[in-house]
Formats: structure tokens, sequence, C-alpha cells
């Protein structure tokens, strides 16, 4: 299980990963924007992210969004459509997040 600070402490489980990191070990979560779906958030979700701009592409639309003290950039789909400013929900594919512990914290996943 990794906790993420950012997401307030949210859990990320990680099981096929699980002799990767010592616990309480910090470090770094990494993921592609592929590997990501955006659902419509709420305040109460930890995972949910502030939508600060988007741009339609043509086939997709590309978000840049806040989650805690992190901007991330996103891809949504074209009919899903989210306005600047609304919460959406961080939805993250298990098998593509990897982690970068900080020196001295364990290994990377």
């Amino acid at each position: 299980v990794l906790r993420v600070h950012d997401a307030a402490d949210a859990v990320l489980e990680a099981s096929h990963h699980t002799d990767v990191t010592t616990d309480g070990a910090e470090g770094q979560l990494s993921f592609r924007p592929e590997d990501v779906s955006l659902e419509p958030g709420s305040s109460s979700d930890p995972w949910s992210a502030v939508v600060e701009s988007r741009a339609f592409l043509g086939s997709q639309f590309d978000y840049f969004v806040r989650l805690g003290e992190s901007r991330l950039h996103l891809i949504g789909g074209k009919r899903d459509v989210f306005e600047e400013g609304s919460l959406v929900h961080i939805r993250l594919h298990p098998d593509g997040c990897g982690f970068w512990p900080a020196p001295g914290q364990g290994r990377r996943m």
C-alpha cells in the first residue's frame, strides 16, 4: 500500500510490488497520462483534483489539474468534458504506476 500525501494520504494498492519499498518510505509516484482515467469528483474524495486548464485536441482533451501541491498533465476523452474549476476523480491504473523512493528509502517499483 502506498499513501499519497498530495492526495490527503489516499491509499494506492500496490500488492504486486510488496517487496519493493519499506514501510514509511518517501518518494515520488509516477505514471503516464494515458494510464489515468477522469471521472466526476467530490470534495470528500482525496483523489479529486481541480481542473486548472483544458484544451481540445481533436480526438481528446488535454487537462492540467491540481492535486494537492502537484500539477498533473492528463488526457481525457472527447465525450466526457470537464470544465475549468471543476473537480475530477483521478483513477490510476495500478500497473501503470511507478514509485521512485527517496535515497535510502527502498527500491524502485
